[in-house]
């Protein structure tokens, strides 16, 4: 539900009558109601935040939709003498929009009104197009004239367009802002991270998708402190040179001062054991780490470590590093979106959604699973995909039990066949399944793809701020009732998790965790759902997955491709009859079954 207007604007003033004399007699606005009695009572109290409470108001017509709220309290606080100076927390001004601003500023001037200013004229930037200037009220409380010469609607509507994109610097900004404080909630001196997506949501750096599964770099925050990289040859240079804010902000904080570059550094680590450990790789990192641990002094605190090789964790202890979990810190700072990572998630979405209407229109017998996989990866790429991790492309027999890889095998008439699309747009991940049918669908493939997405809409309709990952999979069924042993032989069909720079982070959804650890679900949480049902003909089976951000009243759903009902992909075919009818089973003989009688030759002459 939307906000519709803004009904009123109330102001607190020393004098209601004082007050009424001034904005009725002077500005010239008529009572919206009369002055009202003092009104007093715990109703009041709780009603409007204040302890004993006793307070009368006014409202006057601002216009024919909205009014100006006048309130004198009788206990307002001896201390609260004058208004807050505009540029300070929480304070306000009413703004009243004239015809003619040079007319209206001359009218009460000559009625002794004092203004700020002469009247400021602006015809460039955001604001093109207004005449405004500032005036007071007896209590000093800021009021505005304005008016709006002219309103560029193409030019506010583009660049709130730009603005709603991605803006980097406060991607990068609030990301770091978010770390340091769930570090600062922590028992940990620092975080150190050799884990690509961390030290990305740290330092805000990339050096590419080849070298994500390495762990040749690594990146240490600590507790009052900047984040520190230490990179891969050459890309520490390229740091230096085009990541100014690794190394400005220690400059600024008066950190490293006779290290240029005390933020961007190359170093590197064992290359997951590769070079040979009488080098002292390990030894070198642990050295790296504790020389910044001990200018901050914060060597002898707990060093929260997200994945590490053993030689470098054997290398910290023996410096006399405590080596503890940092992966929750990470993950809690990384659990609620902020606009600009949600804004890079719809858009790898949205992404996703032209890959499946490609594919879509590719489906039909003949073409190979790798096939499939091929018109994806090029369509994201084309469309500035960062890296393409997998799509799982699984048709036919192969979808149950669901084998999580494609393969090379033909799709023929009657498949199911089903997609999940893995790619990242700047970092951001998508985790995307759906269902088609090839040619036609068989009564037990439609059956199993309305329970599975009877199992979605269940789930999604319980998503709200306050409800828990338990609250979501107490709807979805056991792992009995679709054929698994228990709920670890079944995971990850009926499930959720966190969508962000992984595609497995908080929360997770899953009857074998959840129930007896559920997470409460928040407002800017980011999630995938993911439902799955094995056909009741024993080979076929449906899989879902939407994405959802969880908004303050519910969910939005950022999977567009249509998903509601079984799609049936490629040519239709038409017999003598008509068209073949969508719904069908693959053997040709079981659709005449019970249509014909033995020795019906009723289409046979006499």
């Amino acid at each position: 539900m939307s906000l519709l207007a803004i009904h009123h604007a109330g102001l607190v003033v020393r004098d209601l009558d004082r007050s009424i004399y001034f904005y009725h007699d002077i500005l010239g606005l008529p009572f919206a109601n009369e002055p009202t009695p003092w009104f007093s009572g715990p109703a009041l109290e709780a009603g409007v935040g204040v302890p004993g409470a006793v307070l009368r108001q006014v409202s006057m017509w601002v216009g024919e939709n909205s009014t100006m709220e006048l309130i004198e309290y009788q206990n307002r606080p001896e201390t609260s003498v004058a208004p807050a100076p505009n540029n300070y927390l929480g304070a306000a001004h009413v703004c009243f929009k004239v015809d003619d601003v040079h007319a209206k500023k001359a009218e009460l001037e000559a009625k002794g009104v004092a203004f700020y200013s002469d009247v400021n004229i602006v015809d460039e930037g955001p604001l093109a197009g207004w005449r405004w200037v500032y005036f007071s009220d007896p209590d000093g409380l800021a009021l505005e004239l304005v008016e709006v010469a002219y309103y560029l609607s193409g030019n506010r509507e583009a660049a709130s367009a730009e603005y709603l994109r991605a803006s980097m610097p406060r991607l990068r900004e609030q990301r770091l802002a978010k770390l340091k404080t769930e570090l600062e909630k922590s028992d940990l001196g620092a975080l150190l991270t050799f884990d690509f997506y961390n030290i990305r949501y740290m330092t805000s750096t990339h050096i590419g998708t080849w070298a994500m599964d390495k762990l040749i770099r690594f990146a240490l925050l600590p507790r009052g402190g900047e984040p520190v990289l230490w990179d891969f040859g050459s890309a520490a240079r390229h740091h230096q040179l085009f990541t100014p804010w690794l190394d400005k902000a220690h400059a600024g904080a008066g950190i490293g001062a006779d290290d240029e570059h005390y933020g961007a550094r190359a170093g590197i680590s064992t290359l997951r054991g590769a070079v040979t450990p009488a080098a002292g790789l390990a030894g070198g990192v642990a050295s790296k780490v504790h020389d910044v641990l001990a200018a901050y002094g914060l060597q002898d605190e707990p060093l929260g470590v997200d994945v590490v090789e053993p030689p470098v964790m054997f290398a910290l202890q023996a410096k006399g590093i405590t080596v503890a979990d940092g992966q929750q810190v990470f993950l809690a700072a990384r659990k609620i979106k902020t606009v600009d990572e949600i804004g890079l998630l719809t858009q790898a979405a949205s992404m996703v959604d032209a890959a499946y209407y490609e594919l879509y229109q590719f489906l039909r017998p003949g073409v190979r699973e790798n096939e499939c996989v091929g018109l994806v990866s090029k369509v994201l790429y084309d469309l500035g995909s960062e890296q393409v991790e997998g799509v799982n492309a699984i048709s036919g027999g192969r979808c149950s039990p669901h084998p999580h890889v494609f393969s090379d095998r033909l799709l023929r008439p009657g498949d199911p066949a089903f997609f999940d699309i893995l790619h990242s747009y700047l970092g951001y991940r998508t985790c995307y399944y759906r269902t088609f049918a090839v040619g036609s669908a068989s009564r037990a493939q439609a059956d199993a793809y309305k329970i599975c997405r009877e199992y979605m809409d269940r789930a999604i309709e319980l998503v709200k701020p306050g409800a828990t990952t338990a609250d979501i999979v107490s709807v979805w069924p056991t792992a009995q009732e679709f054929g698994f042993r228990d709920e670890e032989a079944a995971f990850a069909l009926q499930y959720g998790h966190g969508v962000g720079l992984s595609i497995w982070e908080r929360p997770i959804f899953s009857r074998l965790t959840s129930l007896d650890h559920p997470e409460t679900l928040e407002e800017g949480m980011v999630f995938a759902l993911e439902t799955y049902w094995p056909a009741a003909d024993g080979w076929g089976a449906a899989r879902i997955e939407e994405e959802l951000i969880v908004t303050a009243d519910g969910a939005e759903v950022i999977t567009k491709f249509p998903a509601e009902e079984l799609l049936v992909a490629g040519k239709r075919l038409h017999t003598t009859g008509g068209a073949l009818p969508l719904e069908r089973d693959s053997q040709s003989h079981l659709n005449n079954l019970g249509r014909i009688s033995a020795g019906d030759r009723s289409g046979d002459s006499a």
